[in-house]
């Protein structure tokens, strides 16, 4: 289950004026799917798009991009990370109108604005060409997958020009990490080597600190008694949230601001089930968010997604 704070939440403007919510879900399997099912490499991407995004959120905190600025960054960010042929797939990937359209700027230049990730001057250059070509044909109406073709060959002859940027992403120094046990505090230390929490391998797409909390080693290292309560539970909580920032404060670079994290806490659900012999649903789900709320209190707003199952 995930959680994000109401700050956190991302709008899409279609091209047809509708708001919509982001789903971080939607993107991952639509790249995973693009990237012949390397999901590892699809979550570091979504990761990326979407720390970018709650990154540049405005100040009345809510966030809202157009569909095609969220998907010219996605193929911005494939191409650069050597996945050309994925990005190529991504741009196509768009699903498809059956019906025919007329050969008019406006139409044409909504059908890439759907379809292709591309920005705005680049947009407006290939509907250019798509409709000249058409007129040249003397194709007054034709089908959707023709004009899209004719600009997706274009766009590949198009001499390259910036795409949206995403922004800077976060550095990681690599050689901290392995090093994080004799840099944290005595009872960070502990936790941390005793596995209550832990770090899950980096990539070089986008090193945010992807920290996980196991309930199973928290409730062995605190010797953790059914029946639970808040007040006995929550001060442990805050413990190892604490040690979670300490571990995330080592780990970023020097002037480098400030560095993201993401927080999986596992088998929480069934911790709050056994522990609190709980089995309404949502009061369980409401006392397993309080607490994952707790164990990621330390980090502030450079926590930007939270999980827990």
């Amino acid at each position: 289950m995930g959680n994000f704070d109401s700050n956190y939440i991302i709008y899409i403007r279609e091209s047809d004026g509708r708001r919509t919510m982001f789903s971080a879900g939607e993107l991952r399997d639509r790249l995973t799917e693009c990237l012949e099912g390397d999901g590892t490499t699809a979550d570091d991407i979504t990761l990326a798009v979407e720390y970018s995004l709650l990154n540049r959120q405005s100040d009345n905190n809510e966030s809202l991009y157009d569909r095609g600025e969220i998907d010219a960054a996605v193929v911005k960010l494939l191409e650069e990370t050597g996945f050309t042929w994925a990005a190529e797939r991504y741009r196509a990937s768009g699903e498809v109108e059956e019906n025919d359209i007329t050969t008019s700027h406006t139409a044409i230049y909504g059908l890439l604005y759907r379809h292709l990730g591309c920005p705005e001057n680049k947009l407006m250059q290939l509907t250019e060409y798509v409709v000249a070509a058409a007129r040249k044909l003397e194709i007054s109406r034709g089908s959707m997958h023709l004009y899209l073709e004719l600009a997706r060959h274009y766009l590949k002859n198009m001499t390259p020009e910036d795409m949206p940027d995403i922004g800077e992403l976060p550095r990681v120094d690599d050689r901290k990490i392995e090093q994080l046990g004799s840099l944290l505090s005595g009872r960070s230390a502990e936790l941390y080597r005793s596995g209550v929490f832990s770090i899950e391998g980096m990539t070089a797409i986008f090193p945010c600190v992807r920290f996980h909390v196991s309930m199973e080693k928290f409730s062995s290292f605190y010797a953790v008694e059914y029946p639970v309560t808040e007040l006995v539970v929550e001060p442990q909580a805050g413990e190892v949230g604490s040690a979670i920032e300490e571990c995330r404060l080592k780990l970023q670079m020097e002037g480098n601001g400030r560095l993201p994290c993401t927080l999986t806490v596992h088998d929480l659900q069934r911790f709050v089930r056994d522990g609190f012999d709980c089995t309404d649903e949502t009061q369980l789900n409401e006392i397993a968010l309080e607490l994952a709320e707790i164990f990621s209190g330390s980090t502030g707003k450079n926590l930007f997604k939270l999980d827990f199952d």
